[in-house]
């Protein structure tokens, strides 16, 4: 996210949807934006716990915690800074992309 909702914003305004946004790196507490958006400050991982001075999650964590766990994820899109490998990884093994419609990761 890095302070720039902007993605976020125009997939709630265009299509309607639901949105969560995911960044520990920029220090700001859990807060509900709009109607339809939400920001939480965890950042998502191969693991559940820390990361360097972060709290991450799995993709399966964070949707029990969201109770989310019957719910499709119309978009994933991440960028998170060198984690994308062992977070798909383990989407794949937990069996969470079998939830997922459409997947964008931007690898760096």
């Amino acid at each position: 996210i890095h302070d720039d909702f902007t993605f976020d914003d125009y997939i709630t305004k265009t299509y309607g949807c639901e949105v969560h946004s995911f960044d520990p790196s920029i220090h700001l507490p859990d807060f509900r934006r709009g109607d339809s958006l939400w920001f939480h400050n965890l950042g998502l991982s191969g693991t559940t716990g820390k990361l360097g001075k972060w709290k991450v999650a799995t993709l399966q964590d964070i949707f029990e915690h969201l109770n989310h766990t019957s719910r499709r994820l119309n978009i994933l899109k991440m960028d998170i800074e060198n984690s994308e490998w062992a977070s798909l990884q383990n989407i794949i093994q937990t069996g969470a992309l079998r939830n997922i419609n459409q997947l964008h990761v931007e690898f760096h």
